[in-house]
């Protein structure tokens, strides 16, 4: 986390990846977030409020979007096959890879799910800007 406080990792405490916070000072752990599926691929927006991660919660691999304060859970891709995501600086935007349709890209889009933009074109290499 940003505080140097604390740390979220992913681990299989029983029988399913799950979300966990460590505090670094009392070494106490605590579950972030249980829910059903596998998770993992977590990234921790700048200002510490948020997680990005990927599931299968919903039968596919989406990314999710959880506020630290209060649990929340918020799907932000239907329909790609994430594998990981990063925040930019000003955690406004999300970066992710994903496959749609077999074909691994580096995809963009706003921290609240909308508007995705595809900025690779699979192996015929970079898309032009804002062309999905």
């Amino acid at each position: 986390m940003p505080d140097g406080e604390r740390i979220a990792f992913f681990a299989d405490r029983d029988g399913a990846n799950q979300l966990y916070l460590l505090h670094v000072a009392s070494g106490r752990v605590e579950p972030l977030h249980r829910g059903p599926g596998e998770n993992d691929s977590h990234s921790v927006s700048p200002d510490g409020r948020y997680v990005a991660f990927v599931s299968t919660r919903d039968g596919g691999r989406d990314l999710y979007r959880l506020e630290l304060d209060g649990d929340r859970v918020v799907r932000l891709t239907t329909g790609f096959a994430a594998f990981g995501a990063s925040w930019s600086p000003d955690g406004r935007r999300l970066v992710f890879t994903a496959s749609t349709g077999g074909v691994a890209d580096i995809w963009t889009m706003h921290a609240d799910g909308s508007t995705p933009v595809r900025m690779t074109n699979g192996a015929s290499g970079i898309a032009r800007a804002g062309r999905p």
